[in-house]
């Protein structure tokens, strides 16, 4: 046990964090990127996530509770443990705080009371371990966090009754924000912990500007002692690669292309009639654009077609047809919408929501009319609805054979989030999606981190 602190002892660590909401690990596989952070204690009510948590951050002290309910007596011995190991380090507590009932995802739907004030319970953490800094990662809506009001909506007498939702039986209200008091609680809830001996400050950072594969937009919040420095990371990357910056990853690069999927003309459930419209309008415009010229697959002997991106390897196979596979996401939220596999992903959904869809091509046929020398494999049929018609129709004007179509994995989300391909995971799929869509991108803390270190050290410097 004397070897072992004494090793840890020579180890330059600038940062103790202690993560709240912890998931199963964005946060403290940030910190851990960035070399100069230990996490310390993690903290959730969730069994499977906190014990994959556990799986990869073994020396880590996990807490399986509720941060409303857990006794910090534990944690405040723990926490003063450390910093005895560590006396330079300075206190981190991070709290990812349950975004659902801030999010403008959840549109006109009833929010949670009880959830939209889970930071209030921060506080007594805050005055428990006396932290050096407070960090905050939130939906950016968090800021206009305010008082509930109940949804009413016009009938058709001309007046207004209140919305109302059932659940298990019962009926209740629907509460939405209310717009006359947007940002009251956020502001007096900054004012309470500043009066604690803090000063805050907040910010927008976007995964992708920090070499992720998804374009998660999240607000942050530091609040920091007097004295001490808050500092925000510079992007290495943009959309567009100005100024001198990375262009924005594709998220193709993470993404098996090999695997399309089933034909969605064969599926056991079919396509609803706006997932087929929202596919046609897709496929329109990536075409309009000229985006197939970059965002295909080939396989065969014959001409590779303008095939710039195509990974060594696919380039030619034998035996089998030339074709050439247009590559899009579609994201299945509301109306729905597809993206290009050029861009980075969206936020990673916490349910399966997002699919690989794939658009084949047959070079053979470029340029022909569809006769019965060159036919196409997708008929239209006198019974076809509309947006299937349309689907069908738009298919044989530009010779695709065929569109398949799959969810993505949750080894491409993993990878899209941040994570190792070899981190482990406990629970169902459905559980193990839920975690990543739920976690924290751990690129962002880990550029923060070290943002913050340089910043502290210039500070001690002086």
């Amino acid at each position: 046990m004397v070897k072992q602190i004494k090793h840890i002892l020579k180890d330059e660590i600038t940062f103790l964090v202690v993560d709240l909401f912890c998931g199963f690990g964005g946060t403290t596989l940030g910190f851990e990127k960035s070399k100069i952070a230990k996490a310390i204690a993690a903290i959730n009510h969730d069994r499977k996530a906190i014990k994959s948590h556990w799986l990869n951050h073994p020396d880590v002290k996990h807490f399986e509770e509720d941060i409303r309910t857990l006794d910090l007596t534990e944690l405040i011995a723990h926490v003063q443990l450390m910093q005895s190991l560590y006396p330079n380090a300075k206190l981190i507590l991070w709290a990812s705080l349950e975004c659902t009932n801030h999010s403008r995802a959840k549109g006109g739907m009833s929010r949670d009371a009880d959830s939209r004030t889970l930071a209030e319970h921060l506080i007594r953490y805050i005055e428990a371990l006396n932290p050096d800094y407070v960090q905050i990662e939130n939906v950016v809506e968090f800021k206009i966090w305010g008082p509930l009001k109940m949804k009413m909506i016009k009938n058709e007498f001309g007046g207004e009754s209140c919305a109302i939702e059932i659940k298990k039986g019962k009926v209740y209200p629907v509460w939405v924000p209310d717009n006359l008091k947007l940002g009251e609680d956020f502001n007096r809830w900054c004012k309470t912990i500043d009066a604690l001996g803090y000063r805050n400050e907040w910010t927008e950072l976007n995964s992708a500007n920090f070499g992720s594969y998804t374009s998660r937009n999240r607000l942050f919040g530091c609040f920091a002692k007097d004295g001490l420095p808050i500092q925000w990371p510079t992007p290495t990357h943009s959309k567009n690669g100005d100024n001198g910056l990375y262009k924005w990853k594709a998220c193709k690069e993470v993404l098996d292309l090999e695997d399309e999927g089933e034909s969605i003309f064969t599926r056991k459930k079919p396509l609803c009639d706006n997932t087929l419209k929202v596919i046609y309008k897709g496929a329109a415009k990536a075409l309009k654009e000229g985006n197939e010229q970059f965002m295909f697959k080939y396989y065969g002997n014959g001409d590779n077609l303008n095939s710039i991106n195509v990974p060594a390897g696919t380039l030619t196979t034998k035996d089998r047809f030339a074709k050439v596979c247009l590559k899009q996401i579609f994201r299945n939220y509301k109306s729905g919408f597809t993206t290009s596999v050029e861009s980075p992903l969206g936020t990673v959904p916490t349910v399966p929501k997002a699919y690989l869809l794939s658009y084949i091509f047959n070079p053979q046929y470029r340029g022909h009319t569809i006769t019965t020398e060159h036919p196409c494999p997708t008929i239209i049929a006198r019974q076809d609805k509309a947006p299937l018609y349309l689907v069908k129709a738009f298919m044989t004007e530009n010779n695709i054979t065929d569109i398949k179509m799959r969810m993505l994995k949750v080894s491409e989300l993993l990878t899209i989030q941040g994570f190792p391909a070899n981190y482990k995971m406990v629970g169902s799929k459905k559980d193990q999606t839920r975690f990543i869509g739920n976690s924290v991108e751990s690129n962002v803390v880990k550029e923060w981190a070290i943002t913050m270190d340089k910043a502290v050290k210039q500070l001690q410097r002086i």
